[in-house]
């Protein structure tokens, strides 16, 4: 999958992508805001949408700036791991 999003990144440039995951996660940003206002109008279609474009963006991104993932894997383990010790304390 790398390969392909590279080639996507260098088709757009990295300038027009970066840009891209800002829109991408605004429009999620949105959708959560819409079922957070009103749960009973509830379209998990469009959000499971808006997360999939997010995470394509967010993987360009770590592309782009060089973002092992084996780096957010261990930030986020360690913030799990802060949030349950605060749960537990």
């Amino acid at each position: 999958m790398n390969k392909d999003l590279i080639k996507i990144i260098n088709h757009f440039g990295k300038d027009h992508q970066i840009v891209k995951v800002i829109e991408e996660l605004s429009e999620l940003v949105v959708c959560i805001a819409k079922y957070s206002n009103n749960p009973s109008t509830f379209n998990k279609h469009r959000i499971i949408d808006e997360m999939s474009d997010s995470l394509i963006m967010l993987e360009q991104l770590s592309l782009i700036l060089s973002i092992k993932q084996e780096q957010i894997d261990s930030i986020k383990f360690s913030k799990i791991e802060r949030t349950l010790n605060l749960i537990e304390s």
